[in-house]
C-alpha cells in the first residue's frame, strides 16, 4: 500500500554496535518525517518484524549476529518488493558490494562517510535515488568500464528510454505509466543508471549522459 503523502517514513534499523545504534535512532527520532518504528540487533529479530509489518526503508549492517546483511536482505526483499533497503557498513569489500547490490540493497554506504547525514540519505533512498559513498560508487563505475572498453554503448534501450523520461521531467510514477511497467522495474533502472554513471541523483544522471553518452535531450 503506497504511503500517504504526508505521513513519516517508516523504518527499521538493524545494528549490533549498542554505541552506534543509540547514536542512529537518536539522530533520525529527531527529523518529523522519519519515523524509527523498530531497532534490532539480529537479522532473525529484523526479519520477522520487517514481514510481519513492512517498512519503507530498512537500514542493516552487514556483519551482525547468526547471519549476515546481506541474507537479511535476499530473504525479506522478494516478499516486500516496496521496502527499499540501505547497507550502512565498515567494509568496502567488492564481493560484499555486488553481493549486497544483487540481493536487493538500493544503497551502500560505508560508515566512515557517513557524516551525520543518514536521515537525508533515507530520503533520498525513498524519493527512488540510489545513495552510495563515492567509494562504491567509483567501484561500480570501474566495473561497468571495464565492460564496455571497446566504445560499445553502456545504456541498455529501456535505461535510454527512462533516461529521456527523466530527462522532461516525469515522476516515477509517470516513468512507469509511460513504459508500460511496475514502478518497481523503475527503481531498478535507475539503480543502474546510477551506478552506470556514476550519479547520485537524477539531475546528475541527466548532466553525466549529456556530458560523455552523447545523450542531447
Amino acid at each position: 500500500m503506497a504511503r500517504a503523502p504526508d505521513s513519516p517514513i517508516r523504518l527499521i534499523l538493524v545494528e549490533d554496535d549498542r554505541v552506534l545504534a543509540h547514536e542512529l535512532s537518536a539522530l533520525l527520532r529527531r527529523a518529523d518525517d522519519l519515523k524509527l518504528v523498530g531497532l534490532f540487533d539480529t537479522p532473525d529479530q529484523a526479519e520477522k518484524a520487517i514481514l510481519g509489518d513492512p517498512v519503507d526503508v530498512v537500514v542493516t549492517d552487514i556483519q551482525l549476529p547468526g547471519r549476515s546483511g546481506v541474507e537479511l536482505i535476499r530473504a525479506c526483499k522478494p516478499k516486500v518488493p516496496d521496502t527499499q533497503f540501505l547497507v550502512l557498513t565498515m567494509f568496502d569489500d567488492d564481493d560484499l558490494v555486488f553481493t549486497a547490490l544483487r540481493a536487493g540493497a538500493s544503497a551502500y554506504i560505508l560508515k566512515r562517510n557517513l557524516d551525520g547525514q543518514l536521515a537525508e540519505l533515507i530520503r533520498e533512498l525513498d524519493a527512488g535515488g540510489s545513495p552510495m559513498s563515492s567509494s562504491i560508487a567509483r567501484k561500480l563505475v570501474k566495473v561497468f568500464q571495464g565492460r564496455n572498453d571497446e566504445g560499445t554503448d553502456p545504456l541498455a534501450p529501456r535505461e535510454k528510454e527512462l533516461l529521456d523520461l527523466l530527462a522532461r521531467g516525469r515522476s516515477y510514477k509517470e516513468c512507469a505509466s509511460e513504459m508500460s511497467i511496475k514502478i518497481d522495474t523503475v527503481r531498478t533502472h535507475i539503480r543502474r543508471l546510477y551506478g552506470k554513471l556514476h550519479a547520485r541523483n537524477r539531475h546528475e544522471a541527466v548532466t553525466k549522459a549529456r556530458g560523455f553518452l552523447g545523450f542531447r535531450r
